[in-house]
């Protein structure tokens, strides 16, 4: 056990790729931490605080409780309540760069709660799990990765980078023709790669004053969805005419046969559904999923990982929820930020976790 301070709890000395390495179970203590006992009632006074506002102090103070003693406590009502709560309070301040360290907070404690809360979870449907030789992986598709190393496109043969390029700050990887889409919602524009398997692919730059988070074919168009939720047609690399307006953000789209799915995950609990044969619009409720970082599936399902909660959760079509799979926490079979979902051709499914970089693939359900 490995005992640390209180104000190494403080987002202020670290950054993502560290500040959630403090998980109950992971080793470590904190000099000073509240009795396991004092658990209830501070959950109840969190529960009953506002979130947004509360004292750093309190939230820290509680960190320092679950990493402690939270091996040993046993899960209780209060602690779902709160896990969604700061979930809600992580979503409600994306994109607030002044309140970063506050979500970052929220966040923390949101993940503590769900590894408790899912210490149990049945992980049988788990077939096999790898660990992707990259940072922190936003997306993988094939050979291809999106990563947060300095090169940040890469082309992988096991745990061998075969070719690697930075293009911006790609989050988003899908393909287009027999291309490749490197989408991102955070730098502007976009890329197309093609000559995928030769020794020096070919790039190029989609230009856009905004980042674009998906480019996709449908019915010998092509067209390109952007971050602030503009769907646009494109002739070649060139962005056209704007067709619609989504009312959000968008981080992470897919399209799954003729519809295109988009997520704000500045918006708990809602997605945005687009019928690319009318462009209609419909905004759907994601039911128990409250941060929708990913989807997959087909005409009769979807399935989903909520960014917060560390599940795979199935959805029929109009989004009723089916059944849940897996749960936080970073050993065999558990998820911590999955940040990825695709079904492989055998049917079974692939999760990607950003912040341990582990793919898991899975038993569909």
């Amino acid at each position: 056990m490995t005992t640390i301070r209180i104000a190494d709890l403080n987002p202020a000395g670290h950054t993502s790729f560290s500040f959630y390495d403090f998980l109950p179970g992971s080793g470590f203590a904190v000099e000073g931490a509240p009795a396991a006992m004092a658990a209830p009632a501070a959950t109840s006074r969190l529960l009953a605080a506002d979130l947004l506002t509360v004292s750093d102090e309190a939230l820290d103070s509680y960190a320092a409780l679950l990493l402690t003693h939270g091996h040993r406590l046993k899960p209780t009502a209060d602690m779902e309540r709160l896990a969604g709560a700061t979930a809600h309070g992580f979503a409600a301040l994306i994109g607030n760069d002044a309140m970063r360290p506050r979500r970052m907070r929220l966040t923390r404690t949101s993940l503590m709660l769900r590894v408790i809360l899912d210490r149990t979870q049945d992980t049988s449907s788990v077939i096999a799990e790898s660990t992707l030789a990259s940072k922190s992986p936003w997306d993988l598709l094939g050979d291809w990765a999106v990563t947060c190393d300095d090169d940040n496109v890469r082309r992988l043969k096991g745990n061998t980078v075969t070719w690697s390029r930075r293009l911006g700050l790609p989050t988003q990887l899908d393909l287009l023709g027999d291309a490749l889409w490197v989408g991102s919602h955070y730098s502007a524009g976009g890329y197309v790669i093609s000559k995928l398997t030769a020794k020096s692919p070919h790039v190029e730059i989609v230009t856009h004053d905004a980042p674009l988070v998906l480019a996709f074919d449908f019915n010998g168009a092509r067209y390109a969805l952007d971050a602030n939720g503009a769907l646009f047609d494109v002739d070649g690399t060139a962005i056209g005419m704007k067709l619609l307006q989504l009312a959000g953000k968008v981080h992470r789209a897919r399209v799954i046969g003729n519809m295109l799915y988009a997520f704000d995950w500045g918006q708990a609990g809602i997605g945005f559904a687009i019928e690319l044969d009318t462009l209609a619009i419909t905004v759907f409720s994601t039911g128990p999923v409250t941060v929708c970082n990913d989807v997959c599936g087909d005409e009769n399902a979807l399935y989903a990982i909520c960014k917060l909660q560390g599940r795979v959760f199935k959805m029929a079509r109009g989004s009723k929820h089916v059944a849940t799979r897996l749960g936080a926490g970073v050993q065999r079979g558990q998820l911590l930020d999955p940040i990825m979902i695709r079904r492989n051709a055998d049917g079974t499914l692939n999760v990607l976790n950003w912040f341990s970089s582990k793919l898991v693939r899975m038993q569909a359900f």
